[in-house]
C-alpha cells in the first residue's frame, strides 16, 4: 500500500472588496491526499513490479510463499472439520448409547437406575442447546 500527499497552490483572480478600493489577492491552500490500496494474499502488480527491479527472483519466491501459506491453511482447516466431526459422533455416540442403557434399565424394573441414565445423559445436552440458544438470541440483539 502506498499513499502520496501533494500540496498545491491556487490562486484566485482578485476581487473587489465593497469596503477597499484596491483589488486584493487571496490564495487558496488546497491538501490533496490519495490512497491506493490492495487487499489480497499476494502483493499489488506495482508492488511485484518493483519487488522484481531489487531481484528478479523476488515474485516467483513471493508466490511460492504465498501457495505453501494457502495449502497449510487449507490442511489445517480440512482437518479441524475431521476433528470437529469426530467430537460430534462422539459424543452423540456415547448420548445415544447412555439413553439406550437407561431404556433397557428401565424395562428390567431397574428404575431408579434406568432414570437416572435417561436424565443423566439427556440433561447435558439439553443444557448446551438451549444456552447456545440464548446466546445466539442475545448476539442477534
Amino acid at each position: 500500500m502506498s499513499s502520496k500527499i501533494q500540496k498545491s497552490k491556487t490562486n484566485k483572480p482578485p476581487a473587489h472588496n465593497k469596503d477597499e478600493q484596491s483589488p486584493t489577492l487571496h490564495q487558496k491552500q488546497q491538501l490533496v491526499a490519495m490512497h491506493k490500496g490492495y487487499q489480497g494474499p499476494i502483493p499489488s502488480p506495482e508492488f511485484m513490479q518493483s519487488y522484481a527491479e531489487i531481484d528478479p527472483s523476488f515474485p516467483d519466491r513471493i508466490f511460492k510463499l504465498t501457495e505453501d501459506n494457502m495449502q497449510h491453511q487449507y490442511r489445517h482447516q480440512n482437518k479441524m472439520d475431521v476433528l470437529q466431526f469426530l467430537g460430534w459422533f462422539s459424543a452423540t455416540t456415547i448420548t445415544l448409547t447412555a439413553m439406550g442403557l437407561g431404556a433397557y434399565l428401565l424395562m428390567n424394573d431397574k428404575d431408579l437406575a434406568g432414570f437416572s441414565f435417561l436424565v443423566g445423559s439427556a440433561l447435558p445436552s439439553l443444557v448446551i442447546y438451549f444456552t447456545n440458544k440464548t446466546r445466539q438470541a442475545n448476539n442477534g440483539k
